[in-house]
């Protein structure tokens, strides 16, 4: 009797909440996005650094099996830089010199992940499951910064900043949908 006890207890649903801290990989190729009239590319593949946080709810399941589902935010923001050439001003003469370009990416998503979950031992369980997405950001800034601000200015603007812009990344789909 103290075992069918136990039993009912564990079969109980559960709510929970959680946090996380995340590696995101972007594949960069910022000479497609709108409103950017540069001919300097900033390509490349970075690793960033994000957060995502929410609330579950859990359908337990004999068998050590479970349902659940959990509504999420994620924080998939990206910051990337590049030291480029190109002609600059020293005051006197059309040098080349370096510049930085700076773009940062603000991607923040509202998902709903249904899951099956699986206890093999204690608290050491499997997930396999799916998720639907929301898009509630998608913006991005850029600018061009001098290297040598105090010496070097860029030649076609004559300012140590250029090409300051931000704008929708309108390319990117709205709703997603994934396997986890």
């Amino acid at each position: 009797d103290l075992l069918s006890t136990e039993k009912k207890k564990i079969q109980k649903p559960s709510f929970g909440i959680f946090a996380s801290y995340n590696q995101t990989k972007h594949n960069s190729d910022f000479m497609n996005l709108p409103g950017i009239d540069n001919p300097y590319p900033l390509t490349g593949e970075e690793y960033q650094t994000g957060f995502s946080a929410g609330v579950s709810y859990d359908w337990h399941l004999p068998d050590d099996f479970s349902l659940g589902l959990r509504v999420s935010f994620n924080n998939m923001q990206g910051d990337f830089s590049a030291v480029q050439e190109t002609e600059m001003y020293d005051g006197i003469n059309v040098v080349t010199g370096p510049y930085t370009h700076h773009y940062q990416a603000k991607i923040a998503t509202l998902g709903i992940e249904p899951y099956l979950n699986y206890n093999i031992y204690g608290g050491f369980n499997v997930f396999v499951g799916g998720i639907l997405g929301l898009l509630v950001e998608k913006n991005y800034s850029q600018y061009q910064e001098s290297n040598n601000p105090r010496s070097m200015v860029f030649n076609d603007t004559r300012t140590a900043i250029r090409n300051n812009m931000s704008n929708v990344i309108d390319e990117m789909k709205s709703v997603y949908a994934g396997l986890n």
